[in-house]
């Protein structure tokens, strides 16, 4: 049989003095055999645990903050929090067990998941019932779209557990592991291409040695391993650039200096977001840089490292390229510091440079730089709204008597970047804080 401890505090209208309670179940000697704090939608507490007949148990409910009690002494413990609840106990059939359960991929309670979910986990409990640290999470993941995305169980607090990640085939069959997604995490990560309406497993269980062995079809060779809870989220690694007008999705992926690999993009994958010690480019292609070509992205931060920037780079080794790359912000002097200019925790600034003006060639990959060098990195950068183009704000000057076109473009001073051309490009306007200039050769 099962023992089911319902906690209600939160979630009854009829009390007032709401309390965030834990709940705790021992042996008879005192020992701790299962607890839990939040069930996953409330505060409130629920805890189910296979019991065997004829043997003493013992229900304990305090506090979050009190778990130090001895439960065979009177006033041991420290101070949690106080207020009212209601206490509901019964037993369940074992048949039930498996409803509860995600252990399986035929399990009841297997969740599907898909590009954008957001999950929090707990490798030990199923809905409340108290599996151990054998306990493997199964979730289905059918994509819609063929794409690389990237797969966590992160692990982002003190307490979480350190996790396990793994991808099956529909059949079973390991595709992709990974323990530790980088140095500095007890989270795991995976990068994996998917392919549009193939249905693929992913297992979820506690670091130790064995962690690979378990068949997630059966659940058979799970092995115990660490507990606690987790967060699983599945998002794309592409991009959205705006080249030359039309708007496409670039495939992003790790460049040459990555080590932390700590990312984000937003739902509308045109804001992606660095910390740590991250260094990540798009795949552009072989795109031919001239003298007028143009990147305007907005760029934020708010804890500064040593290298932020953005550039080009055409085979994957942007470190002995830094004549490619343009620093925002920093403490190191690494690249090319022409607009090194933003001041951390300001919030979004916009940025136009001429790319043309500093160097030109094909390039494959536009490069984003988050350098923080340090035993626990943490600092962050965003970049949003990239657009690339080929500049077609010309002006028409008459040079000796033959009027020509001459390409307009921010020149190092320029602030606000506010200015009109006139129809017939032979008037040009300047407002706020903007400085610009004409490209007009070597006169």
């Amino acid at each position: 049989m099962t023992i089911q401890q319902d906690i209600k505090s939160y979630g009854d209208p009829t009390i007032i003095d709401e309390v965030d309670a834990v709940v705790f179940i021992y042996d008879r000697e005192g020992n701790l055999l299962a607890l839990n704090d939040d069930r996953d939608t409330s505060l409130d507490p629920l805890l189910r645990y296979q019991i065997t007949a004829n043997t003493d148990y013992f229900v304990a409910v305090t506090g979050y903050g009190n778990d130090s009690f001895n439960p065979f002494q009177l006033g041991s413990g420290s101070s949690g929090d106080t207020g009212e609840y209601k206490f509901n106990s019964r037993l369940l059939p074992l048949s039930q067990i498996t409803a509860l359960s995600n252990n399986t991929s035929t399990s009841g309670t297997v969740e599907n998941v898909s590009v954008g979910s957001i999950i929090f986990g707990n490798i030990g409990d199923d809905n409340g019932f108290f599996v151990g640290a054998s306990d493997i999470d199964i979730y289905r993941f059918t994509p819609t779209t063929t794409a690389r995305v990237t797969i966590r169980a992160s692990a982002n607090e003190a307490f979480n557990a350190d996790t396990f990640l793994r991808v099956f085939n529909a059949n079973g069959t390991e595709i992709a592991f990974n323990d530790d997604e980088n140095a500095l995490t007890r989270g795991s990560g995976i990068q994996i291409d998917v392919t549009a309406g193939t249905q693929y497993l992913i297992g979820v269980n506690g670091a130790s040695p064995q962690a690979r062995n378990y068949n997630p079809l059966t659940g058979a060779g799970a092995a115990n391993g660490s507990q606690g809870d987790y967060i699983l989220s599945i998002f794309n690694n592409v991009i959205i650039l705006d080249i030359n007008g039309n708007s496409n999705e670039y495939a992003l992926s790790a460049a040459s200096q990555n080590v932390t690999n700590e990312f984000t993009i937003s739902a509308d994958k045109t804001e992606l977001g660095l910390s740590g010690n991250t260094w990540k480019k798009l795949d552009i292609g072989g795109y031919n840089i001239t003298k007028n070509t143009i990147l305007e992205f907005e760029f934020q931060s708010s804890k500064r490292g040593e290298i932020h920037g953005i550039g080009f780079d055409t085979d994957n080794d942007v470190v002995n390229n830094p004549q490619n790359l343009f620093q925002l912000s920093g403490t190191q002097n690494w690249g090319l510091n022409n607009f090194k200019n933003y001041s951390t925790g300001s919030g979004w600034q916009s940025y136009s440079i001429t790319v043309g003006d500093y160097f030109t060639g094909d390039f494959n990959y536009l490069t984003f730089a988050n350098d923080h060098d340090v035993l626990n990195p943490d600092s962050n950068g965003q970049f949003r709204n990239i657009q690339l183009y080929e500049n077609q704000n010309n002006i028409s000057v008459n040079i000796n008597g033959s009027s020509n076109e001459y390409a307009l473009s921010a020149a190092s001073q320029d602030v606000t970047n506010e200015f009109t051309i006139s129809a017939d490009k032979t008037e040009l306007g300047l407002s706020g804080n903007t400085w610009k200039k004409l490209d007009i050769g070597s006169y």
